[in-house]
């Protein structure tokens, strides 16, 4: 049921070869092993670019520095998805023991439940085929970028055919560059609002605890309970375990890949470079945004909750002795904030989203202050 949501961006890992359930598999490894290969071509003839240049000007290098910096996210997510096979697999598998909306016997919060699972399906629709349609203009750009007819700066070597380059180029761009972004948004997207709603349905069984109950149902719903508070702490730890350092990598390449965007797009006099360079910028900032920070804002907020639901529902006037016992250690634990972190120490939520935007606008402005890319 759940899994169906992530069907998207597993399908994705597929022709990329960095299929979790997989693993490993030789046929996989040579899909990766080619996919990473094209990779490192294009970093190769990025940087090979401005040595050709008898004059490196800033703007030479900005332009180089763009495509580096789309590669390396690719190349991240890639390999992220690659190096921590296992894990990715371990996450898909737990999410068979995530609670079934099915079973909730509520009539409205069941309806509640599916609409949220509605959402989470159009909010990943809805991001694909606007990431689609950023792909699709990035390999039109050489029909409209006059002079330019390669999606990125790179060289092109004398001994390669005319309309190769361009070709392997726009090949690379769907395997190599849009597969594993936009693979690694949706599924994080789609896990993250997963996760949120497990904690809902928590929060949810929480409250009606005593509702209607013998005595003798107490401890086994108690137990129930407590045991998917603890499940659902580990899930975020594993998923942490999982992304914590690649996402660190991603969030030092977006504030980066920004700057220069902006910085691109404030001293272009060439409208079709300054468009690009803003709808790069954009991307960047709102798949930030939509895949990660407010995916992960949501599951904090859901899980603080749970304390609240635990110390207002009178669990502390019950006469069962296991029911304070419960309470006592839900609450030791739901005081700890439940956090999506890169690199062990970066939330991922709006506050973290805002000083990047800010961090990101303050650097291009220094940049462009500071005369520095003045040709």
């Amino acid at each position: 049921m759940y899994l169906s949501l992530l069907y998207i961006p597993l399908t994705m890992c597929r022709f990329m070869g960095v299929y979790p359930e997989e693993k490993y598999r030789t046929g996989q490894i040579f899909i990766f092993l080619i996919i990473f290969f094209w990779q490192w071509s294009i970093i190769y003839l990025a940087i090979l670019h401005l040595f050709y240049k008898d004059h490196i000007t800033i703007s030479d290098l900005t332009t180089v520095l763009e495509t580096l910096f789309l590669i390396f996210q690719a190349m991240m997510k890639l390999s992220m998805f690659f190096v921590k096979e296992r894990q990715f697999y371990d996450l898909l598998q737990r999410i068979n023991y995530f609670w079934k909306v099915d079973d909730v016997q509520d009539e409205v919060e069941k309806k509640n439940h599916l609409n949220y699972l509605k959402l989470i399906k159009t909010r990943s629709a809805v991001y694909n085929i606007w990431a689609s349609a950023t792909t699709v203009a990035f390999l039109l750009k050489p029909l409209f970028v006059k002079g330019d007819n390669l999606i990125f700066t790179t060289a092109t070597p004398s001994w390669i055919p005319f309309g190769v380059m361009p070709f392997y180029e726009e090949v690379l761009f769907v395997f190599g560059v849009h597969g594993p972004i936009v693979g690694m948004d949706l599924f994080t997207l789609a896990l993250f609002l997963l996760v949120k709603l497990q904690f809902d349905m928590l929060n949810q069984e929480i409250q009606r605890m005593f509702q209607n109950m013998k005595e003798s149902e107490i401890n086994q719903r108690i137990k129930k309970i407590v045991d998917h508070h603890n499940f659902m702490l580990d899930y975020v730890n594993r998923i942490n375990n999982t992304l914590s350092e690649g996402m660190l990598l991603y969030v030092v390449n977006v504030l980066l890949a920004m700057c220069v965007e902006m910085y691109i797009a404030s001293v272009q006099k060439s409208i079709m470079a300054a468009i690009k360079a803003i709808m790069y910028a954009s991307t960047g900032v709102l798949q930030y945004c939509i895949c990660y920070c407010l995916p992960a804002q949501a599951v904090t907020d859901e899980a603080e909750l749970t304390s609240n639901y635990v110390y207002f529902n009178n669990w502390d006037k019950q006469l069962v002795s296991s029911v304070k016992v419960a309470q006592t250690m839900m609450l030791a634990r739901a005081q700890q904030q439940t956090l999506i972190l890169a690199g062990g120490f970066i939330k991922f939520d709006l506050e973290t989203y805002l000083k990047t935007l800010k961090t990101m606008v303050s650097y291009a402005m220094f940049i462009r202050t500071m005369g520095i890319g003045q040709d």
